[in-house]
């Protein structure tokens, strides 16, 4: 049986389980259902399926009663929604699940929400807007001495301000993100890795080409040595951009055929077709 087959396979079976549960009232059971097939969906990559059943979870949640688990859901929607590029939707939910946590007091979970709130306004592109949620959120993140939040904002923050052009802004802000990530235990080399590809992009912006050509090269051998190969590929296309910045064409072109090749391994072809575009316009100059 194909990959493709056997993922498909799994849905009639999740969504019958779940309509059962809720035809016969059994809502908490529903909703722990829900909960319990989210390795599920993650490991299919079904975020189809997510927010089918995250749906029918929430209403189940609803009318069960459970307030952590209505905070569950939505939150598990918001993401969901971010995914899918459905940002409206996804800032939707997050506010919903920002309003339960501060009525719960839960300064741990608002924080999340304030920073998955700013990485949705970043991911659409509005990152004026997104400045001071991330801000908020890294606030919040110190005040809970939890380096590993701040860092993952402040990368956001860094690249949200450097893309604008404020590269005076961004750069520290990406360093500091490097510094705390690095700084904790057990480490986390895939999201350090992710701080300094987005400081070498950083870096690019401000016309160091040469310095951000070697702290992108460095991030995308992390990526390959961890085994994460989307991120590998995001990485030379950001060695692409640099390349193009910094006037060099036909190096930028072979950087972008070299990520189009792992995006197409990768079955991306959304991501096949930007780095098309890309060496298209590269042509056309």
């Amino acid at each position: 049986m194909s990959t493709s087959t056997s993922r498909r396979s799994s849905s009639p079976g999740v969504r019958s389980a779940l309509t059962a549960a809720r035809t016969l009232g059994e809502h908490q059971a529903a909703t722990v259902l829900v909960h319990d097939l989210w390795p599920l969906f993650h490991r299919l990559r079904r975020t189809d399926l997510s927010l089918t059943c995250h749906k029918l979870g929430l209403g189940s949640a609803r009318i069960w009663g459970h307030p952590l688990a209505v905070y569950e859901m939505t939150t598990t929607l918001a993401i969901s929604h971010k995914r899918t590029g459905e940002h409206e939707d996804a800032l939707r939910f997050y506010e919903e699940s920002r309003t339960l946590a501060a009525e719960d007091q839960d300064p741990v979970r608002i924080a999340q929400c304030t920073a998955g709130i700013g990485a949705t306004l970043y991911d659409a592109e509005r990152h004026a807007v997104a400045e001071p949620e991330l801000t908020r959120a890294i606030e919040l993140y110190a005040d809970l001495d939890d380096r590993r939040g701040a860092g993952l904002a402040e990368i956001l923050l860094g690249s949200a301000a450097a893309r604008q052009g404020n590269t005076d802004l961004g750069i520290p802000l990406l360093q500091q993100a490097v510094a705390d990530l690095e700084s904790l235990t057990p480490p986390d080399p895939l999201n350090v890795a992710r701080a300094k590809v987005f400081l070498g992009e950083a870096q690019s912006l401000a016309g160091e080409h040469d310095v951000a050509a070697g702290t992108i090269n460095t991030a995308v051998q992390e990526f390959v040595r961890l085994g994460h190969r989307r991120w590998a590929a995001y990485g030379i296309e950001f060695l692409g951009q640099a390349a193009e910045r910094g006037k060099l064409p036909a190096l930028a072109a072979s950087w972008y055929t070299a990520g189009q090749d792992q995006y197409r391994n990768l079955g991306s072809s959304r991501d096949v077709e930007r780095l098309q575009s890309r060496l298209l316009a590269l042509l056309s100059e």
